[in-house]
């Protein structure tokens, strides 16, 4: 479908989101962690805190799943209120954000591609 090169790259682009994800999200719950708590415990895509496991942790809480699925939408394009005076979680946001708009932009641009070429 894609040109071969565009695909690993894409692929990398996408994998570092996440892993940058589960960066904030790991930064929310060491440094904030009544905002992770209140922002519904969620969990990295890699990162499953404990607290987050049922049956010695075999199980993922299913509340904290739609959590981290809503803040990874949310936090794109809102900075929440604990990374505000928190540089690192700044910087993690900014991370975020550029690698979702690039493989955002990669993909699209590859399918316009793909379609008139």
């Amino acid at each position: 479908m894609f040109n071969p090169p565009i695909l690993p790259a894409l692929f990398a682009v996408f994998i570092g989101a996440l892993v940058v994800f589960d960066r904030l999200v790991w930064r929310e719950y060491v440094s904030h962690k009544a905002y992770w708590e209140a922002d519904g415990k969620p969990l990295g895509f890699f990162w499953v805190p404990p607290e987050s496991r049922l049956a010695n942790g075999w199980v993922v809480r299913l509340d904290s799943l739609v959590a981290s699925r809503r803040n990874s939408l949310v936090w794109l394009f809102s900075t929440p209120e604990w990374a505000q005076g928190d540089r690192r979680a700044l910087r993690l946001l900014f991370w975020l954000r550029m690698l979702t708009l690039t493989w955002a932009a990669g993909f699209v641009g590859a399918v316009i591609i793909r379609l008139f070429a």
